[in-house]
């Protein structure tokens, strides 16, 4: 049985796939920030 999806089950899963790249992105950036702030207050507390 090859794989042959219509195309808006494709494109459906294109944009879960990118949603999901997506919020992993922004939540990976926002530990970043986080972290930074949190270097930045500890220095700035010492």
């Amino acid at each position: 049985m090859p794989l042959h999806l219509p195309g808006n089950v494709l494109s459906f899963f294109h944009a879960k796939m990118a949603i999901s790249l997506l919020s992993i992105f922004c939540f990976l950036s926002f530990n970043y920030k986080n972290e930074l702030a949190g270097t930045q207050i500890i220095i700035i507390r010492q």
